[in-house]
């Protein structure tokens, strides 16, 4: 009989996957956010700017990744890690319009 001389895989995957997160989620944190300005008690959402989108957030990530000679996580981990770990959106929500602002 041939004893199995095979060895477990190391976990490099694993630590570069952590490293790559932890990038992205600082890359995140980068970003000023502004609270719900009307509903603020009752709501922990954090918003910003309606101009800037998630597209736009992961290309300004992989420019500064190049930039510091760094591999950038991939589009969806980057998108998973922005979902699942910030309350953020993009936009005012309708309740948050006063009608001065509305007119406008």
């Amino acid at each position: 009989m041939l004893s199995d001389q095979r060895r477990q895989p190391a976990s490099h995957k694993l630590q570069e996957a952590t490293r790559l997160a932890l990038t992205a989620r600082s890359h995140i944190r980068k970003f000023q956010t502004v609270p719900s300005h009307y509903c603020r008690h009752t709501s922990t959402k954090q918003y910003l700017p309606e101009t800037l989108t998630l597209i736009e957030m992961y290309r300004l990530y992989v420019a500064e990744c190049r930039e510091e000679n760094v591999t950038a996580a991939k589009k969806h981990v980057y998108f998973d890690i922005f979902h699942k770990d910030f309350n953020l959106a993009f936009h005012n929500p309708k309740m948050d319009m006063c009608d001065l602002r509305e007119k406008y």
